[in-house]
């Protein structure tokens, strides 16, 4: 039962990175490699913040803002200096890394002390993020986000500006994967720097499979999907590292997660028409 609710917990915190990367990847269709550095900086602020005594509603808003700024960073250097998406993105996320250690005080890594925390916050917080984020994608500024995320020439031409959607888009995103970042830090009791390590894909495969389980045109189903896509991605995670097939190790993870991607997307793609 335990591990079962450490599942469903880690996932939904998960969630939260996947819903970040539904806004650049899908929504925006811009290639955002930030979000391993924005998910490490919304952890450190907040665990910063809770170790100074700050309330937690407090210390995850300061950490959603950090690592928004983040992706304000990707957006100024792709509009601004016309930076390629990818290259801008990696920038930045380098840069977060020694971010972090300012933040943390040059320690790598430190003690979360959150005697108040509860998980019931992680799925308080998610289960009211659902139907506004769904909401706001319907709302006449939703549709002239996504209009500019699909079509930036077509988006002008009704008076949008894409740079303006651009820093809107990574901002929330990676604001999204902060709160990913402070959660998981306030759950695990500890922080560390590199704890950002990988969440990209992780959030991509979160992303993938929740598209393939839930395949929903509405936007209050693309943004449920994310959540449910993560708990399946993690179950499975989970599921692979403790059977019993011999040639499996905890090593193995990134190995199943390139696995779990490829099958997913292949089955999505398979159910199309040639």
């Amino acid at each position: 039962m335990n591990s079962c609710c450490m599942v469903l917990q880690l996932g939904v915190v998960y969630g939260f990175v996947a819903l970040g990367i539904f806004f650049t990847f899908r929504a925006l269709n811009f290639a955002d490699m930030t979000v391993d550095g924005s998910f490490a900086i919304g952890g450190c602020v907040a665990s910063v913040l809770l170790r100074s005594g700050i309330p937690q509603w407090l210390a995850i808003a300061v950490a959603c803002s950090g690592s928004a700024a983040a992706g304000c960073a990707t957006a100024f250097l792709h509009v601004k200096f016309r930076i390629a998406e990818i290259l801008s993105g990696i920038v930045v996320a380098s840069a977060c890394y020694s971010v972090c250690l300012r933040i943390m005080g040059g320690s790598p890594n430190i003690m979360v002390d959150a005697p108040n925390f509860s998980p019931a916050l992680i799925f308080t917080i998610c289960a009211a993020t659902v139907p506004i984020v769904g909401y706001l994608l319907r709302t006449d500024f939703g549709l002239a986000f996504r209009c500019a995320g699909l079509n930036r020439t077509l988006a002008r031409s009704h008076g949008i500006c894409p740079s303006s959607m651009l820093y809107f888009g990574l901002a929330v995103g990676n604001g999204f994967a902060g709160v990913g970042g402070a959660f998981f830090c306030l759950s695990q009791g500890f922080c560390d720097v590199g704890s950002g390590s990988g969440t990209l894909i992780a959030g991509l495969a979160s992303l993938v499979v929740g598209e393939a389980i839930f395949p929903l045109r509405s936007a209050y189903g693309k943004v449920f999907a994310c959540f449910v896509g993560s708990v399946a991605y993690r179950a499975a995670i989970a599921m692979a590292l403790h059977s019993e097939l011999p040639f499996l190790r905890v090593g193995d993870f990134n190995l199943i997660t390139g696995g779990i991607i490829v099958l997913f997307l292949a089955a999505k793609w398979r159910r199309k028409p040639c």
